[in-house]
């Protein structure tokens, strides 16, 4: 599998307090943000996931938001960019929420073909390690 330049979807949460305070059942808070990806930026976070994946970030963070705060750390540019769609879409879903607990904070994910595509290739770099050790 290889991915090339083009429209990718990230997949924005809301924090289970903020859905709790504005009245929507748990989980439901799921917003869509679009957003035009260059190779270059496609490669990046295949390299922050791998980065992620090498220091086990995942399994040991306590961090509701450990997604949103390696796209902030590693590829700013791109969160920047899906946090201003994201909250833009919050704001005009629930108005006036701006007093709610966690206003602003979401959990964003890098789109599901590209932690494919960076498993697909660790994968491959783990067996190449294991074969000349």
């Amino acid at each position: 599998m290889t991915l090339k330049a083009g429209t990718y979807s990230f997949i924005c949460y809301g924090m289970p307090w903020t859905e709790f305070e504005i009245g929507v059942g748990l989980g439901n808070f799921e917003i869509e943000v679009s957003l035009e990806l260059s190779d270059g930026d496609i490669e990046k976070l295949v390299r922050l996931l791998h980065l992620a994946w090498d220091n086990e970030w995942f399994e040991h963070s306590t961090s509701e938001t450990v997604s949103t705060i390696l796209l902030k750390q590693h590829v700013p540019y791109i969160y920047i960019k899906v946090y201003q769609q994201v909250h833009k879409q919050f704001c005009e879903l629930y108005p006036n929420s701006e007093n709610v607990e966690g206003f602003g904070v979401y959990e964003i994910f890098i789109p599901d073909i590209i932690v494919d595509y960076a498993e697909e290739t660790y994968e491959r770099q783990i067996s190449v390690l294991n074969m000349l050790s």
